[in-house]
């Protein structure tokens, strides 16, 4: 059984190398230094900078998750992390890497809203002395147990109303994802955890204008074991479509159809990395919850990447509107025309190959959710429609244990032993 398992590993890793290779891509897109393009956005010390600020660590322990955030607003481009998820037991656990429009700051850096009994206390609310930011700290961790649909947001932090949050800063510069909170756009990687080692769930998101009630999700196995070195995932933001890439190879293309109308993404956002607690949805339906036994789970990201549109977050677009910012003058056309942004006949090959090896839903087929029939920009086929059931699941692509990851007395590197937090920082 141990030398059949290995085989089928041996043979996942060379067609993996064969799909990557045949998009005969490499991409040339230079990184950033965290301090460059991004700001913490919480966790405080479970979020870890490498000393050559290259990298960063993201921690998820009983008392919070982490996350950071771009220092820029985007309208389209490209934007990569290579990522390492956690090892081991990690159900309940999510990593996100994401695009979505959140607020900014005009006169407080950051924002900081305690915890008191369950819900923020207005009066421990803290400042820096003012001076310019783009974002400020309006969500917070860890939200009430059982989760309120009315005060956290889908990845488990609490959030304050418009009208509220002008009452502790006055001078609060609001984006059109607060002053139209079911109007917001978004575009997500988000990676789910479970009770195998190594076998994490990949899930991609396409929400524009509040579209989460008809959601475009699909979800994906990964050929390789995400937690033994990082790999890179990329978004393809442009005005005419939409390209999810794992390393060199697109999984996923969402071209703007005419009927998709507000549902393709067109608004300013910024670019997100967070891990934390979704116990309640993120495996098994929330059947299997986070066991901080296992405790902390650590992701590490580097070759962080933004090539894009900068723009106010404020910036409010018609629908045939150029890109401002940064694409006023050509950058656009440069973004268009870039190797990331065309998608050859080679590379749509290779991402058809990975479909049909790797999902295990796309909501193309889900008839049950959607009985009127599939979203416009759906590429569909009869022979296709045979492998899902009427759920969008996958009959053939379906999760199976490979091998069960160590116990926590076993581990290495991050958290290992009795070692310090300081001890997590990556060279």
């Amino acid at each position: 059984m141990a030398a059949a398992k290995a085989r089928f590993l041996v043979l996942a890793t060379a067609a993996w190398a064969f799909l990557s290779a045949a998009t005969a891509s490499a991409f040339d897109v230079p990184s950033v230094a965290f301090d460059e393009g991004f700001s913490p956005l919480f966790g405080d010390d479970n979020l870890v900078r490498s000393r050559n600020d290259r990298s960063v660590r993201l921690l998820l322990d009983r008392r919070s998750g982490s996350g950071f955030i771009s220092s820029d607003y985007y309208l389209h481009g490209f934007f990569s992390a290579s990522i390492k998820l956690p090892k081991d037991y990690t159900a309940g656990v999510v990593v996100a890497f994401y695009l979505i429009i959140q607020p900014r700051c005009s006169s407080f850096e950051p924002l900081v809203l305690a915890w008191s009994h369950g819900r923020v206390n207005d009066d421990s609310t803290t400042a820096a002395q003012p001076k310019p930011a783009r974002h400020c700290k309006l969500w917070v961790r860890p939200c009430p147990v059982p989760q309120s649909k009315q005060q956290c947001n889908s990845r488990g932090l609490f959030r304050l109303s418009p009208e509220r949050l002008r009452r502790l800063d006055p001078g609060i510069n609001l984006s059109n994802g607060d002053v139209y909170e079911k109007t917001h756009d978004e575009l997500d990687f988000e990676f789910l955890g479970s009770r195998w080692g190594g076998q994490w769930r990949v899930q991609t998101n396409v929400y524009g204008n509040g579209s989460t009630d008809h959601g475009r999700e699909e979800r994906y196995l990964l050929p390789f074991d995400p937690t033994v070195e990082a790999h890179r995932y990329s978004v393809l933001w442009a005005p005419t479509h939409i390209i999810f890439y794992i390393d060199d190879t697109p999984i996923r293309e969402v071209i703007r159809h005419p009927d998709m109308g507000g549902d393709f993404p067109a608004k300013p956002m910024a670019v997100y990395a967070t891990i934390w607690d979704g116990s309640t949805w993120a495996t098994d339906g929330g059947k299997y919850k986070v066991n901080y036994k296992y405790a902390p789970f650590a992701s590490e990201f580097s070759d962080l990447t933004l090539r894009g549109c900068r723009t106010d977050p404020g910036l409010r677009l018609t629908r045939d509107r150029d890109a401002a910012g940064d694409c006023a003058e050509g950058g656009l056309l440069g973004l268009m025309t870039a190797d990331y942004a065309v998608m050859t006949p080679q590379k749509r090959a290779a991402m058809r190959a990975f479909r049909a090896r790797h999902m295990t839903y796309t909501v193309c087929y889900d008839a049950m959710r959607y009985a009127a029939g599939p979203f416009p920009e759906c590429d569909t086929s009869d022979e296709e429609r045979a492998s899902f059931s009427a759920w969008g699941e996958s009959k053939t692509v379906i999760m199976r244990q490979r091998a069960r990851g160590r116990r926590r007395g076993r581990r290495t590197g991050a958290g290992a032993g009795t070692r310090g937090r300081s001890d997590v920082a990556s060279s």
